[in-house]
């Protein structure tokens, strides 16, 4: 009997680019989990681990079209070790491995020298591939600056951003945008859940489908907005960072990018109509009640917060 997801029909949940995938391997699926982390009812996108006959665990990715599957493909190509090898791709699908061992977000404390190398390896991806070239030049500072008002308009409108908050929010990206921002491959999804710790030792980022080029303390700040930490904990993971590339300035400019991480964050859950936007909004609204903060102080927000 062919495997089902909740009882649909395989070929109905997988659709037609990821099932060509998995019929070329030639070898019998016993089991499809969807294993998406933000469902969404009006976007086609979807995540599955996907077990064989022959024993053999890989994962599954629908991706919104063609041509961001081939974009996520180029990229990965070029990125290097840490992160989970593309075993195929036809159409708006890919097919990658399965890596064994834990994510990082399910440990009761995620130790110090796996923090460390968290950071390491962000900040490896941006130091290696800064001025990526083949896939554009990605947005400008101002190109941010005008989707964080639209976003800031759409949330308004769905009344999920009052009044107080939205002008706050822009007043202080517009008070502490930069002039210009180094731009290179990027992960924007860097966090504990995507992170997994093997049974060999080994750190790896395991859910790259969202691979693109843009300012590399844009991806900061959203791996600040996706994965709070303790203060220590954060310490520990600029510390890996800084070994390859400074923070200094993603932390002059924070309000800006964190701004930008988190109004962006709601309204794409808005757009998706997932579940989220709130818990970036109260996070935008906690962290601007702080105010601004020295990029040398130990208190600063990407360290503490």
């Amino acid at each position: 009997m062919s495997p089902s997801v909740v009882g649909q029909d395989i070929d109905e949940v997988l659709g037609v680019d990821l099932l060509t995938l998995v019929r070329a391997r030639g070898v019998p699926l016993t089991a499809v989990t969807e294993i998406t982390a933000l469902p969404s009812p009006v976007r086609a996108r979807g995540a599955f681990l996907l077990e064989f006959a022959d024993g053999a665990r890989l994962k599954g990715r629908r991706l919104r079209s063609a041509e961001r599957a081939a974009r996520v493909e180029r990229l990965q190509a070029v990125i290097g070790d840490g992160f989970s090898r593309i075993l195929g791709r036809h159409g708006a699908a890919l097919l990658l491995e399965w890596v064994e061992g834990r994510p990082l977000g399910s440990l009761p404390a995620v130790p110090a020298e796996v923090l460390h190398r968290a950071g390491g390896l962000l900040g490896a991806l941006h130091a290696r591939h800064a001025g990526h070239a083949a896939e554009g030049p990605g947005p400008s500072v101002q190109d941010l600056l005008d989707g964080l008002a639209r976003d800031v308009d759409l949330l308004r409108a769905a009344d999920l951003m009052d009044a107080a908050l939205a002008d706050d929010a822009l007043v202080a990206a517009t008070a502490s945008r930069p002039d210009s921002a180094t731009v290179g491959i990027i992960h924007k999804d860097y966090c504990a859940a995507n992170l997994v710790l093997g049974v060999d030792g080994a750190l790896v980022a395991v859910d790259n489908a969202t691979l693109s080029v843009g300012p590399h303390d844009l991806d900061l700040g959203r791996a600040w907005a996706r994965w709070p930490m303790s203060p220590g904990d954060r310490a520990r993971f600029a510390a890996g960072y800084e070994a390859h590339r400074p923070l200094e300035p993603c932390l002059r400019h924070f309000a800006f990018w964190a701004s930008c991480a988190l109004v962006g964050s709601a309204a794409t859950r808005l757009r998706a109509r997932a579940r989220g936007a709130l818990a970036s909004l109260a996070r935008l609204r906690a962290l601007l009640a702080k105010g601004a903060v020295a990029p040398g102080d130990a208190r600063h927000p990407f360290r503490v917060m």
